[in-house]
């Protein structure tokens, strides 16, 4: 798209598009890529177009699919699109698009067996995704920002679907930009043969390279975890690597991260790379250290990318980089700032920031003594390279991204080693070799393949081991897999307040930010979904009452803008100072708001292993994280309703205790 991304988000009107996969014969595709055997729909019949004003259709209808839609009191005929690229372009099929437009459609997809599948999708602008109503993905909060050098592609989101074995109804909503109105999708065997996105240029200005780093055969050295699980991936070990992207506008710009990703994509075809970027614009360090409780530290990141101003004269700023090493085993990448109009902080916060590289082991990217250089070297000034006094425009994005960049090196000269951090423990090992952690109070399970089958409830796996997070690797069986119970140190996950987290609340409808910066959760947290319904706001916002519901506690408890709330059932804290329009606001604020978030288990209590996605897929699962980082005792016992196969465990410890 040529159209910029923030004017894309100012302007952009709303479509929602459901899209139907009827009348399609689904035929059993089974290869190397798909074991899955389902093939992608070649046709889809649209709903539409109506107005964004329209009520959104409810969530049981997205369960069926009609043969007449009705929104508003208007009746709409499906239109069946033929598209063998996955690839519907709605201004050309609505005649062209404006703001407001609005589509609805269903669909039924057809599963011979329980199964995972990988799928991608691309839209302009922003969609959402459903399986039999309920929510799988979306893009809503950044559209498709982050791909601004690329065409729209089914590479640009990648995100799993889970099916269990039947029919499913399958709906999309899409909504466009001020550039276009189109949807990409597809499949694994899409996906593999998908054209890849163009990289950006590595000149902010032709002619003008960004010049060599005589430091830059050790960049690199501190992020050598994640740069060896990128470039070991084969077609038959496709390693996962977790990127966030955090920090304030810098990092909310895109810039940064839609270079480093669509660049390792592309060197690095055979890792499964999963990325995320969080960042909130305008929040320095010491507004950011709240949302990060639900940002950064409950994804628990294979690597940290990190740029924040402020913090470094309170402390806010060492708090965030110190808790990423005391609740994740994540590599952090940080950086210096760039020229604005702020010289002496930026100097003084840039000094700070080469302190807490030191200190906690990071991946320094020294932006403001290679931006100096660039500008001095070219003869230009910071206008050059900014919107403003502080943000970058293009060129100064493509600067900066490429100075990150070229710190993603694999080199295997660089001392590294993290089996202390992130330690594997091969099961078959338990019942070849005499001394080993894992031990069996019961009868010993038996060898299988490359990892080991239990049956016997009174025969669990047993491994003592120092951390806060453990993650299961199974194998391939030729039956089907039973299930087993996850207990540590005697109790299941579920029993550990720690283990759960919440999301982000939901947005403040005038800042676009979080209405809530953080929710602190109780010792009793069960996974549930919170909704809290301020009403009777002062038309400034500093003045509201709410009250508090969650869907399995129900009602819980009523409060004022300024008391700390404690709801009845002791599950849900927050302070005052958390709600971010109480500080008041220039724009009228609506008289009455729900806030939504929720609170989820990092973890499960039984644990079954899946086949999977694809080849060279690794099934892996998290089944305990957020307990305290200590000595705990994992047991795996069998439920007697199958073989339990497997392979190896992983144990998270964080170096920071």
């Amino acid at each position: 798209m040529k159209s910029s991304y923030y004017c894309a988000r100012l302007f952009a009107g709303l479509i929602l598009v459901a899209l139907i996969l009827g009348g399609i014969n689904m035929k059993n595709v089974s290869n190397a890529q798909n074991p899955a055997g389902l093939a992608w729909p070649s046709a889809w019949i649209v709903f539409g177009p109506m107005d964004k004003s329209d009520p959104v259709v409810d969530a049981e209808i997205l369960k069926t699919i009609p043969k007449e839609l009705r929104v508003a009191g208007r009746a709409f005929q499906g239109l069946r699109v033929e598209c063998a690229d996955g690839r519907i372009d709605f201004a050309k099929l609505f005649g062209g698009h404006k703001e407001g437009m609005t589509a609805y459609a269903f669909a039924e997809v057809v599963a011979r067996e329980d199964m995972e599948l990988s799928m991608g999708a691309g839209a302009d602008w922003w969609m959402q995704w459903w399986i039999d109503g309920k929510p799988i993905y979306d893009t809503l909060e950044n559209g498709n920002q982050g791909k601004p050098f690329s065409t729209i592609s089914i590479l640009d989101h990648k995100f799993k679907i889970s099916l269990s074995k039947g029919r499913h109804v399958l709906s999309i909503r899409v909504i466009s930009g001020s550039g276009g109105f189109l949807v990409v999708s597809g499949g694994p065997d899409q996906m593999l043969v998908a054209p890849r996105a163009k990289l950006p240029g590595e000149e902010p200005f032709p002619g003008m390279p960004i010049p060599h780093d005589p430091n830059e055969s050790l960049f690199g050295a501190r992020i050598q975890r994640t740069m060896t699980l990128l470039a070991t991936s084969t077609p038959n070990h496709r390693n996962s690597v977790k990127i966030i992207f955090y920090g304030q506008s810098i990092v909310a710009q895109r810039y940064v991260d839609s270079i480093v990703i669509s660049n390792l994509e592309q060197r690095y075809t055979n890792a499964v790379i999963i990325a995320e970027n969080r960042a909130i614009g305008g929040y320095t360090a010491p507004a950011l250290v709240r949302p990060a409780v639900h940002d950064v530290y409950p994804f628990y990141p294979d690597l940290v990318v990190f740029h924040v101003y402020g913090g470094h004269d309170t402390g806010e700023l060492e708090r965030i980089v110190s808790n990423v090493r005391r609740y994740t085993t994540a590599e952090i990448l940080m950086w210096t700032h760039h020229y604005g109009d702020d010289i002496q902080s930026q100097t003084e916060g840039s000094a700070f920031r080469r302190y807490l590289a030191q200190k906690y082991d990071c991946e320094l990217v020294e932006v403001r003594e290679a931006w100096g250089d660039y500008l001095e070297r070219y003869k230009l000034e910071r206008k050059d390279l900014l919107i403003d006094g502080i943000h970058l425009n293009n060129k100064g994005g493509i600067l900066m991204g490429q100075l990150v960049l070229r710190h993603f090196r694999y080199n295997t000269l660089f001392p590294c080693g993290w089996a202390n951090t992130v330690r594997t423990y091969e099961v078959r090992r338990a019942l070849e070799e005499k001394d080993d952690e894992i031990v069996f109070p019961g009868s010993p399970w038996k060898r299988a393949n490359e990892g080991a089958i239990g049956t016997d409830p009174s025969a669990p796996l047993c491994l003592r081991f120092h951390g806060n997070r453990v993650d299961i690797v199974s194998m391939k069986i030729n039956s089907p897999p039973g299930s087993a119970r996850i207990l540590i140190d005697g109790r299941p996950p579920s029993a550990f307040p720690g283990a759960y987290a919440a999301t982000r609340p939901s947005k403040n409808p005038i800042s676009g930010r979080p209405a809530l910066n953080r929710v602190m959760l109780g010792t009793n947290a069960v996974a549930e979904d919170w909704t809290l319904s301020a009403t009777d706001i002062s038309t400034n916002g500093r003045e509201f009452a709410f009250s508090l519901k969650g869907t399995v506690t129900g009602p819980d408890g009523t409060g004022k803008h300024d008391k700390p709330f404690v709801s009845n059932s002791g599950r849900i804290r927050i302070d005052p100072s958390e709600i971010t329009f109480r500080s008041g606001c220039k724009k009228p604020f609506p008289n009455s708001l729900d806030i939504t978030w929720k609170t989820y288990l990092m973890g499960m209590d039984i644990w079954r292993s899946k086949p999977p996605l694809e080849a060279g897929f690794i099934d892996s699962d998290t089944v305990v994280q957020g307990i305290p980082n200590t000595e705990h005792v994992l047991e795996i016992v069998p439920n007697g309703d199958g073989p339990v196969p497997l392979k190896e465990i992983i144990i998270h410890r964080p170096p920071l205790e």
